[in-house]
């Protein structure tokens, strides 16, 4: 079986590092012969995929409306000389010329949903519902993934995962010298990592700490994106800077993670959190938003706790109880949860018996 896995580029989102550790995965199977195609060439995590045992093409398209057609046609080219026989794209823009070029070649495609459909704007909308026919299967990261599209008969849910004990390996052996001082040091330490963008509202972590009658913890967020400055400068303002690190893009969250007494999130919308499986197969508790997606990794009261949206007064409690209790059975519930269900082994096992039965129909 030789399936091309089709990402737009190499950001450091959940759904490159899943792609990454997907097509490792697959790789390994003795039935299944993959090839991971990105129309740029461009990201963080760029070098992780290029000395990855998987073999790489890169189109050499822009990610934009205007790069449809040379994408459709750089893919189709690619597709032919690898001889693929199913292409499953990941992304808005990786379905549209994926679905386009399959058409074209009559090949089987299929897609899978990262995030709940309020999340896309609303021209990917549009083109999602026009070119949602041409896929003949649909994977959903999450059953609320599944459910904002509306429960189309060609989806299913097939969770995000992660190499689960390979993760823990690298937690347990990270050096945690390349945390700050002033992290590591910390009677506990609050880990979020996640791209600084508007949705994953970590200006509420930032309100929630300074609520903590608690100066001996510590909030690292780790990640980068457009609103780091607009962070960065709110800690100033709250002259938090001894208690809140924002630490924009690291080559390897490992050592965070094993600083970390808890993981924490005031994300407004998820798909299926990778960050959150990474948390648990680290052992931490997890403390995050009441939202579809995280819902189904977190089980309040059990692996962690769950806050409403936009109330950092509740998320201090929350931050106030692990600080106290430290709740490392929350953790270690976390990690068996997360072995037991979000292992990438088990997925890449699902995904290979759906390119078998899509490329048979």
């Amino acid at each position: 079986m030789k399936p091309a896995i089709l990402l737009n580029d190499f950001n450091g989102g959940g759904a490159e590092r899943l792609v990454k550790d997907l097509s490792i995965a697959l790789d390994r199977r003795d039935d299944v012969d993959p090839v991971v195609v990105a129309s740029e060439s461009r990201g963080e995590l760029e070098a992780a995929f290029r000395s990855s045992p998987v073999e790489l093409r890169v189109l050499g398209a822009e990610v934009t409306m205007g790069g449809v057609a040379g994408g459709v046609t750089e893919l189709v080219s690619c597709l032919r000389e690898r001889e693929v026989d199913v292409v499953h794209s990941h992304l808005a823009f990786s379905d549209l010329i994926g679905r386009l070029a399959c058409a074209r070649l009559s090949l089987p495609h299929v897609s899978t949903y990262h995030n709940v459909e309020e999340k896309r704007p609303a021209l990917k909308q549009v083109v999602e519902h026009a070119t949602r026919r041409l896929s003949d299967r649909i994977l959903c990261v999450s059953e609320g993934v599944r459910q904002s599209y509306g429960n189309h008969p060609r989806m299913s849910v097939v969770y995000n995962a992660i190499d689960v004990a390979g993760f823990a390996r690298r937690v347990e052996q990270a050096n945690q010298d390349a945390v700050p001082p002033a992290v590591r040091e910390a009677e506990t330490v609050f880990l979020n990592v996640g791209r600084c963008v508007e949705v994953k509202r970590q200006w509420d972590l930032i309100t929630a700490v300074e609520q903590l009658d608690a100066s001996d913890c510590h909030l690292v967020i780790v990640g980068d994106g457009p609103q780091r400055p607009e962070l960065e400068a709110l800690v100033a303002e709250r002259g938090l800077s001894e208690q809140v690190t924002v630490t924009g893009f690291v080559e390897s969250v490992e050592p965070y993670y094993a600083v970390a007494d808890a993981f924490v999130s005031a994300s407004g919308k998820e798909g299926l959190p990778t960050t959150h499986i990474e948390a648990m197969a680290a052992a931490l508790p997890v403390v995050s938003t009441d939202i579809p997606g995280v819902r189904e990794l977190v089980a309040d009261g059990t692996t962690g706790y769950l806050s409403p949206v936009g109330e950092p007064g509740t998320l201090a409690d929350l931050l106030e109880r692990v600080h106290r209790r430290g709740c490392q059975t929350l953790g270690r519930r976390g990690y068996q949860a997360a072995e037991s269900t979000f292992a990438i082994e088990q997925i890449a096992a699902e995904h290979a018996s759906l390119y078998r039965e899509v490329t048979t129909e």
